[in-house]
C-alpha cells in the first residue's frame, strides 16, 4: 500500500523523459534505468520544502536546501503514482503539473482480466470449493493483477472489481460493501493524515533533528541517532513512506551533501550511501516493534482476527514479542553494515553543533507541533482533509479486505491450507519444520510483490491458514508472518514505500539494492529467529506445548461458531484446550496438537444460528446437532468436509433449500429430518459419498418429485422422505438400490402404482407408502422380498390381496386400511409365521371372518372394521390366545352371544371393538376376559339388560353400549362410576340407581390430636414422601425409563 501511495509523501519531480507510472513499468524501468543525475549543493533534495522555514537563515546543515536552479531527479518521479502535483502539497508551486493519465493501458488491462477469465473457465474447479468461491477467487487474483499492473488508477480498478462481483452475483451489496466499515481499514487511512501531520508541523524533523545533535559525532552515531528516532515516532506515525520521504531523507541528503557525498558519482559512499542503507535495512525493524508503526501491521492484525487468531491486548503483547528481536536487530544492523559497506567518512564532528543550530533556527516548539502531538488524528485529519491517496487507499484497500474476508468464509482459505498441510504431512515434518518451510516462501515470495500490504493482502490469509493446518501455535504463526512482512520491506528497491524513497535518492547502485539487501534481510531475518526462538518461551507463551493439546485452526472455527449460538452453549472460550469442552472430542493422536473429530450437542437446547466456522473442522466425523433450537440455513460448506461420517441436525428449525454442490466424500449418515427445508430434493448429496447408508430428509416441507438420480445412491439402507410435498410417481430408478432396507415416502402427495419393479428391492425389509395417492393393484412381487413391514394405508389401491403377500414367510406388521381393496380375505397364516399385526380396515372386502386367521399364533393387533364382512366369529378365533387388540366394528356380523363366548377365551384380549354389526342380547359371559381395558358395543341393536358380570372387569378403563335398545339400572359396582353419560346415552331404557350420599364421620374429641403431636406427624410425613420419592426418581434414571441408556 506505501508504494501506492508514495505520490503523497514526495516532491513532484520533472523529468525530460516521460515514463509510464504504473508498477509494471515502474520495475521493469528501474532494473534498466542507470544511477540518478548527480547534483550540486545547490540542488534541492527530494523533500525539500518540509524543511524549508520562514527563516531567511538557512544553517550549513542544510544549506542544499536551498532551491537556485530546476535540477531534479528523474528517476524519483517513476516511483510516484501518476499524480496532479496540485494533489501534493509538498510540492513546488512552481513545478509543471506531469499530465494525468488517460485513459486504461491496454496490454496491463489485457494481462489482468485474462488472469481471472482462465481461473475462472480454464482451470477447474477443485473438489470441495463451491462455484461461488471459486468465482471470487478468479475476480480476487485479477483485481491483486490490476493494484500490480496498474492498468487504470489503483482507486478506479478496485471499484471495478467491486462491480464485477455485483454484476455477477459472486456477493451480495450488503456483503461487498462490508470492509468500508471496517475499523481497521479507516485506522490505516487515518494514518496517512497523521503521518501527513508530522511532516506539515515540522514535528518529525526537530526529534530527528535532536538524535543528530546527541549523537553526531560518528558516522555510526548519526546512523543510530537517526535509527533511535525512527523508533521514537514510528508508533505514532505509521507510514513508512512517510517517515522516509518526509522525515529522514531529507536529514540524510543535507548531511550527506555538507560532507561532499553527492548522489549519482563516487563521492556517494563517503556517507550518504552507508546512512540510507542502514536507514533502509533498519526500518523493518523498527516497524515490527509498535502495532501501530506501519499500516502492514493493523492489516495483519486483522487478517488473523478474521481466521479466529485473537491476540489479547494486541498492542503489548505486539511489543513484548518484539522488544528483544527488535532492539538486537537494531544494534546488529548498522554494525554489520558498517563492516560490509563501510563509509568512507567515518568522523562528523561538526554534524552535532550545525544541528544545535538548525534547532536554535526552527526555534521552539509551534502551536501546530502541540496541536500534532495533543489532539492526533483528529487534528491532523482536518488539516489535511484533501489528501487523495488516503482515499484512493480506503478504496482499493477496503475492496481487496473484504474480497480476502469472503474468500474465508467461503471456505477458500482452508482449502489452501488444508491442500498445503497434507503436502507437508507426506514430508512427515514436525509443526517447527512446517514452520520454517512456511516461513522461508512467505519470504521469498516477496520478489514478486511491489509493497508490503498489497503481499499482506494476497497472502496474509492463506499463509496464516497453512500455519495452522500444519499445527503452527496460532498467535506464534500470526506474529511471526506480520514480523517478517516488514523485515522484506528492505530486501529490493520496490518491496516498500521507503525502499522506492531511498533508491530514489541516487546514493545506491541497483546491484548494491539486491546484494545487500539479500544479505541484510536475510541477517535481520536469523537475529529475528534465533532471538525470539528463545524470546518467546521466556516472555510469552506461543510455543508451549500445553497449547497445543486443541489444534488452533479447531480452536478458532469453535470460537467463532460460540459466537453464533445466543444460549445454551457452555463452554469457556477463554480455556485453549477446546478438547475439555463440552461435546467435544479429539483425537487419539500421539502428537501434542490434537485435532477435533466429533462435535456432539444434541439435546443442549441451543439457540442461534449454525455458523460457516464450523466448515474449518477439516477433521471432523461426527456432527451432532439435533434437538435444539437452531434456526437459520444449514451452510454449504458443511457438505464439503471431507472426513464428515455422520451429520445429524435434525429437530431444528432450520430452514431454505437443501445446500447442493456436496462433496462428502466419507459421509455415511445424514439427518437434517424435522427442519423447515424447502425446495426440490437433491439426490447428489448421496452420489458424492460411496459409503452412505442412511438419508433422512422426513418432516421438511420438500417440494417436486422424488429424484430419479436416486438410483445412483448404490450404498443407500435407509431413506426417508416422509412428510413432505413430494408428488409425481415412483421412479422406477430407486428401485435399482438393491441394499436398500427401509424405504419411508408416507405422508407425501405420490401418485401412480406401485411398479412391479419395486420387486427388484430384495433387501427392503419395510416399506412406508401411507398417506399418498397411489392406485391401481398391489403388484404380486413380494416373494422376491424380504418385506417385514408393509404399510400402504390411506392410498386408492384396488383389486385383491396379492398371492405373493398372503403367502409371506416374512411379513410381521401388515397395515392396508383406508383403501378399496375387495374379495375375501385369504390371509395364510400357516406361512405368515410370523404376523403379529394386520390392518385390513376401511376397505371392501366381503365374505365370512376366515378361520384360517386362528393359525396366526402370534397375532397380537386384527382390524378387520369397516368391511362387508359377514356371518358368525369363527370358533376357531379363540386360539388366538396372543391377541390383544381386536376391531370387528361396521361389518355384518351376527350372534353376538356366541362371538363373547368365544372371545373370552383370549386371555391377553386388552380392547375389543363390536359396534354396527349385532342384534340380541348381552350375554353374561366375560369372566375369561379380566384384562379387557376397552370394550365398545356401541351402535348395535342389542336389549335387555346390562350384565352385571361386567363390574368384574376391574381394568375396564373405555366402556360404551350408547345407542342400543337396553334398559333396566346401570350398574354401580367395578369401574361404571368412572364412565362418562355418553357411554349409556342413546339407550332410553336406562336409568340411573339413586345412591345415598357420603357422609364423613366427625372425629370425638377425645382423641383429637395435639399440635405438638401433628408438628411430628407432619414431619416425619413430609420426610417419608420426599425419601420415597428422591429413591423413585432416581430409580426411573438408573432404570433408563427417563433416558434409554447407551
Amino acid at each position: 500500500m506505501e508504494s501506492f501511495a508514495l505520490h503523497s509523501l514526495s516532491t513532484t519531480t520533472t523529468t525530460t523523459t516521460t515514463f509510464s507510472t504504473s508498477l509494471y513499468t515502474r520495475i521493469s524501468l528501474l532494473h534498466r534505468l542507470p544511477k540518478p543525475l548527480s547534483i550540486t549543493k545547490s540542488s534541492p533534495s527530494i523533500l525539500s520544502l518540509s524543511t524549508i522555514r520562514s527563516s531567511t537563515q538557512k544553517p550549513l546543515l542544510f544549506s542544499a536546501l536551498h532551491t537556485k536552479n530546476k535540477t531534479f531527479y528523474s528517476n524519483f518521479r517513476i516511483l510516484a503514482l501518476d499524480t496532479k502535483s496540485s494533489d501534493n502539497p509538498l510540492s513546488d508551486s512552481s513545478e509543471k503539473p506531469t499530465p494525468a493519465q488517460k485513459g486504461a493501458k491496454l496490454i496491463p488491462l489485457l494481462i489482468s482480466v485474462s488472469i481471472g477469465l482462465i481461473v475462472r473457465f480454464a482451470v477447474p474447479k477443485p473438489i470441495g470449493i463451491t462455484p461461488q468461491a471459486w468465482q471470487l477467487l478468479s475476480i480476487f487474483l485479477s483485481t491483486i493483477a490490476g493494484l500490480i499492473l496498474s492498468p487504470l488508477p489503483v482507486a478506479a480498478w478496485a471499484f471495478l472489481g467491486l462491480t464485477t462481483l455485483l454484476v455477477t452475483r459472486t456477493l451480495t451489496f450488503t456483503t461487498a460493501f462490508s470492509a468500508f466499515t471496517n475499523e481497521v481499514i479507516w485506522l490505516i487511512v487515518i494514518s496517512f493524515f497523521f503521518a501527513r501531520g508530522f511532516v506539515k508541523t515540522g514535528l518529525g524533523d526537530r526529534i530527528a533533528t535532536y538524535f543528530v545533535k546527541w549523537l553526531g559525532k560518528s558516522t555510526l552515531g548519526l546512523s543510530y541517532g537517526l535509527i533511535l528516532s525512527e523508533v521514537l515516532i514510528a508508533p505514532a506515525m505509521p507510514s513508512t513512506t512517510a517517515r522516509a520521504g518526509g522525515v529522514f531523507l531529507p536529514i540524510i541528503k543535507s548531511l550527506s551533501l555538507s560532507a561532499g557525498s553527492k548522489p549519482g558519482d563516487s563521492s556517494s559512499k563517503k556517507l550518504g550511501s552507508y546512512l540510507i542503507q542502514s536507514q533502509m535495512q533498519c526500518a523493518g525493524s523498527s516497524s515490527s516493534l509498535f502495532l501501530t508503526a506501519a499500516a502492514q501491521n493493523l492489516l495483519c492484525f486483522k487478517l488473523a482476527g478474521e481466521l479466529g487468531v485473537m491476540i489479547p491486548n494486541p498492542w503489548i503483547s505486539w511489543l513484548k514479542a518484539a522488544s528483544l528481536p527488535a532492539l538486537i536487530s537494531l544494534v546488529v544492523t548498522p554494525l554489520v553494515l558498517y563492516k560490509l559497506y563501510p563509509p568512507e567518512t567515518k568522523d562528523t564532528p561538526d554534524a552535532p553543533a550545525v544541528a544545535a543550530k538548525k534547532l536554535e533556527t526552527m526555534g521552539s516548539v509551534t502551536k501546530n507541533e502541540w496541536t500534532m502531538v495533543g489532539t492526533m488524528l483528529l487534528a491532523v485529519s482536518l488539516w489535511v482533509f484533501g489528501e487523495k491517496s488516503a482515499w484512493d487507499t480506503l478504496a482499493w484497500f477496503a475492496v481487496l479486505v473484504g474480497m480476502a474476508s469472503q474468500l474465508t468464509n467461503l471456505g477458500v482459505i482452508s482449502w489452501m491450507s488444508s491442500c498445503v498441510s497434507k503436502n507437508l504431512q507426506s514430508l512427515s515434518l514436525s509443526w517447527p519444520a512446517a514452520f520454517g518451510v512456511l516461513q522461508a516462501s512467505y519470504f521469498f515470495i516477496h520478489y514478486l510483490f511491489a509493497g508490503q500490504i498489497g503481499h499482506v493482502g494476497a497472502l496474509y490469509s492463506a499463509f496464516l491458514a497453512m500455519h495452522l493446518a500444519a499445527g503452527v501455535p496460532a498467535t506464534m504463526a500470526a506474529l511471526a508472518l506480520a514480523y517478517n512482512t516488514n523485515l522484506f520491506g528492505a530486501l529490493t528497491h520496490y518491496s516498500s514505500g521507503q525502499s522506492a524513497v531511498y533508491y530514489g535518492a541516487g546514493y545506491m547502485d541497483l546491484p548494491d539494492v539486491f546484494k545487500l539487501g539479500f544479505v541484510m534481510t536475510l541477517t535481520n531475518a536469523i537475529i529475528w529467529g534465533v532471538t525470539a526462538t528463545f524470546w518467546w518461551n521466556f516472555k510469552a507463551p506461543f510455543t508451549r506445548s500445553e497449547n497445543f493439546s486443541c489444534n488452533s485452526n479447531d480452536l478458532r472455527s469453535l470460537t467463532n461458531f460460540s459466537r453464533s449460538i445466543d444460549y445454551g452453549l457452555d463452554w469457556n472460550t477463554s480455556d485453549s484446550n477446546c478438547c475439555t469442552w463440552i461435546g467435544v472430542t479429539c483425537d487419539n493422536s500421539t502428537v501434542s496438537s490434537k485435532r477435533v473429530v466429533r462435535l456432539e450437542l444434541g439435546s443442549k437446547r441451543l439457540n442461534g444460528i449454525i455458523s460457516e466456522s464450523l466448515a474449518g473442522l477439516d477433521q471432523l466425523s461426527i456432527l451432532n446437532l439435533s434437538q435444539n433450537f437452531l434456526h437459520g440455513y444449514l451452510p454449504d460448506r458443511l457438505l464439503h468436509l471431507q472426513n464428515l461420517e455422520i451429520i445429524d441436525s435434525s429437530n431444528n428449525d432450520l430452514v431454505g433449500p437443501l445446500p447442493g454442490g456436496s462433496n462428502l466424500s466419507s459421509i455415511r449418515y445424514v439427518d437434517i429430518s424435522a427442519n423447515n427445508f424447502n425446495g426440490s430434493v437433491d439426490a447428489a448429496l448421496c452420489e458424492s459419498s460411496s459409503y452412505i447408508h442412511t438419508l433422512n430428509l422426513g418432516n421438511n416441507y420438500f417440494t417436486g418429485e422424488v429424484p430419479a438420480n436416486f438410483g445412483r445412491c448404490s450404498s443407500l439402507q435407509q431413506l426417508f422422505l416422509n412428510d413432505n410435498h413430494l408428488s409425481g410417481n415412483l421412479p422406477k430408478s430407486l428401485c435399482q438400490l438393491r441394499n436398500l432396507r427401509i424405504l419411508h415416502l408416507q405422508h407425501n402427495l405420490v401418485s401412480g402404482p406401485l411398479n412391479d419393479e419395486i420387486g427388484k428391492l430384495s433387501n427392503l425389509v419395510e416399506l412406508d407408502i401411507s398417506s399418498n395417492k397411489f392406485s391401481g393393484i398391489l403388484p404380486d412381487v413380494f416373494e422376491r422380498l424380504k418385506l417385514e413391514n408393509f404399510f400402504a394405508s390411506s392410498n386408492n389401491f384396488s383389486g385383491h390381496l396379492p398371492m405373493s403377500l398372503v403367502n409371506s414367510p416374512y411379513i410381521v406388521i401388515l397395515n392396508l386400511n383406508n383403501n378399496t381393496l375387495n374379495g375375501p380375505i385369504n390371509l395364510n397364516c400357516s406361512a405368515m409365521v410370523h404376523l403379529i399385526s394386520v390392518d385390513l380396515g376401511s376397505n371392501n372386502f366381503h365374505g365370512p371372518l376366515p378361520d384360517v386367521i386362528s393359525s396366526c399364533q402370534r397375532l397380537t393387533n386384527l382390524n378387520l372394521a369397516r368391511n362387508n364382512l359377514g356371518g358368525e366369529v369363527p370358533f376357531a378365533f379363540k386360539n388366538l390366545q396372543a391377541l390383544r387388540s381386536l376391531s370387528l366394528s361396521n361389518n355384518s356380523l351376527v350372534n353376538i352371544s356366541s362371538a363373547l363366548a368365544i372371545l373370552q377365551h383370549c386371555r391377553n384380549l386388552t380392547s375389543l371393538f363390536l359396534s354396527f354389526n349385532f342384534h340380541g342380547t348381552i350375554p353374561d359371559s366375560f369372566s375369561g376376559m379380566t384384562n379387557l381395558e376397552v370394550l365398545d358395543l356401541s351402535y348395535n341393536d342389542l336389549s335387555g339388560e346390562i350384565p352385571l358380570s361386567l363390574e368384574k372387569l376391574s381394568f375396564l378403563s373405555k366402556f360404551s353400549i350408547a345407542y342400543n335398545q337396553l334398559h333396566g339400572d346401570i350398574p354401580t359396582g367395578g369401574q361404571f362410576l368412572t364412565f362418562p353419560p355418553s357411554s349409556f346415552e342413546g339407550n332410553k331404557g336406562l336409568r340411573e340407581q339413586q345412591l345415598t350420599p357420603f357422609q364423613p364421620q366427625q372425629a370425638p374429641h377425645d382423641v383429637q390430636l395435639a399440635d405438638e403431636e401433628m408438628t411430628i406427624i407432619g414431619l416425619q410425613f413430609g420426610l417419608g414422601v420426599m425419601t420415597g420419592f428422591l429413591f423413585t426418581v432416581t430409580l426411573c434414571f438408573a432404570s433408563g425409563w427417563v433416558f434409554a441408556k447407551t
